[in-house]
């Protein structure tokens, strides 16, 4: 991130959005575990096909302190509330339902699925992590 915000000169926004229940949940509320802040889309297909990948890799570290913030980009509340009941997305998933542009901005998203896996001080360890690669530095980092 430190690269980002050297980049884009500013800071990571310690503001957060709102969950389903339109509870405000920053992605700071996970510091001290590792977390993969995943931006995805509702109606984006290539979104919806890694959330199964997403839903294994959780299960497995959820209990070694892995926590995944996902950052919905839709505009279309009904279709985000169904996709993550759907998809099973029992994580922390957030969105503002006007694309999240703050976030994209700051972590510097230039399309869906993308996401960083930040260690438990908030590096950035890894990014645009799809399908094994997940797994493969969760195992890394989670032993």
């Amino acid at each position: 991130m430190k690269k980002i915000i050297e980049e884009k000169g500013q800071n990571i926004p310690e503001n957060g959005l709102p969950n389903p229940e339109e509870e405000i949940i920053a992605a700071a509320s996970c510091h001290g575990k590792y977390v993969l802040v995943h931006f995805w889309s509702a109606v984006d297909q290539n979104s919806r096909i890694v959330n199964p990948v997403l839903a294994e890799v959780y299960q497995k570290y959820k209990n070694k302190g892995f926590e995944i913030y996902q950052v919905s980009v839709d505009k279309d509340r009904s279709r985000w509330l169904d996709a993550i009941e759907k998809d099973k997305l029992v994580w922390t998933n957030v969105g503002d339902m006007e694309g999240s542009i703050q976030p994209v901005m700051y972590y510097n998203i230039r399309s869906v699925p993308y996401n960083y896996l930040l260690d438990k001080e908030g590096a950035i360890v890894a990014q645009n992590l799809s399908g094994p690669a997940i797994e493969r530095a969760l195992s890394l980092v989670l032993r």
